[in-house]
């Protein structure tokens, strides 16, 4: 619900008063600091209401109260920078590849850490093709569906795919863009109740961004696809007898059919040395289920199947 405040009859304290507007405007920090304590929206947003409206009631009883007056946000200070990204931010260091990789595989809480790396035009975010419809906000802040790729290098380079945390965190500006960023991650978010998500990286802020195009190397256009041994209908066959060596039923139909790099395809939760061209067939079955078959472009061997699709 959105954020109001009841007005109150306010004492004449010599001072001048601090208007509606001028309480307001703590609303967002005091919401921030209610979703990091609470993890519920809707108990944060009451939260805030009322911690406001007591502040309206009581501020008479502030002996100055011109200082509830917003502060300037304080500016980070990042290091100087190496390979277009600072290595340190406010004395705290920025991790990056193996370090990263390290610092997320043992992290036993929630604690943030600095996590520098770049953004790529070529695969900045990450969608699943098939997501349930009725998923919540928490639910899409931790799945790796709704991610983006923060990759050691700014042309290619091996990725770790982030989920995007609350919503409005990632914004435009990073999306479909080649730049060097440093954001805050944790693991163990409090959004996570299963065990498989637990090391899961979710953005919690964004540090710093660096101009686009910048990182000590230039971008390159999108790689184009090598030349394949079998066609789109061998592919297809290909794919539908993968799937008849499982349970998948032979006479599935067709959903689609693209050819894309296996990072476009699947989000890759461990780090890898190539990135291969892949035909990412979805298959459905008359029973319902879908199945998703990763085939290598040029051979056409599989690589990869999924069933059932979430």
């Amino acid at each position: 619900m959105p954020l109001t405040l009841e007005t109150a009859a306010l004492e004449s304290t010599g001072h001048s008063t601090p208007t509606f507007d001028e309480v307001a405007e703590h609303a967002p920090v005091l919401l921030a600091a209610a979703r990091l304590l609470l993890r519920n929206e809707a108990e944060a947003r009451d939260l805030v209401q009322t911690t406001c409206e007591i502040g309206m009631r009581r501020v008479g009883d502030l002996r100055d109260p011109e200082r509830l007056l917003p502060s300037p946000s304080p500016v980070p200070t990042p290091s100087a920078l190496v390979d277009g990204l600072p290595t340190s931010i406010d004395g705290k260091p920025v991790l990056r590849g193996d370090d990263l990789r390290a610092a997320i595989t043992s992290s036993t809480d929630d604690t943030p850490f600095l996590a520098g790396g770049y953004l790529q035009s070529r695969v900045s975010v990450f969608n699943c093709r098939v997501v349930p419809a009725d998923e919540s906000a928490d639910a899409k802040a931790i799945d790796q569906c709704f991610s983006f790729g923060l990759y050691d290098q700014l042309v290619g380079g091996l990725v770790i795919w982030v989920s995007r945390g609350d919503a409005g965190l990632l914004t435009a500006d990073m999306i479909g863009v080649d730049r060097p960023v440093v954001v805050r991650l944790h693991t163990h978010d409090s959004r996570c109740t299963q065990p498989y998500c637990a090391q899961t990286p979710v953005l919690v802020s964004v540090a710093w961004l660096g101009a686009i195009g910048t990182g000590g190397v230039s971008p390159t256009p999108h790689p184009t696809p090598p030349v394949s041994t079998i066609t789109r209908a061998q592919a297809i066959a290909n794919a539908r007898a993968a799937g008849a060596e499982g349970d998948f039923p032979s006479n599935s139909t067709v959903r689609s059919v693209e050819v894309e790099l296996e990072t476009e395809a699947l989000p890759a939760w461990w780090p890898q040395e190539v990135d291969p061209w892949v035909w990412a067939i979805i298959l459905d079955a008359p029973d319902g289920r879908a199945e998703l078959v990763l085939l290598d472009y040029v051979t056409g061997d599989l690589i990869y199947s999924q069933s059932p699709l979430p």
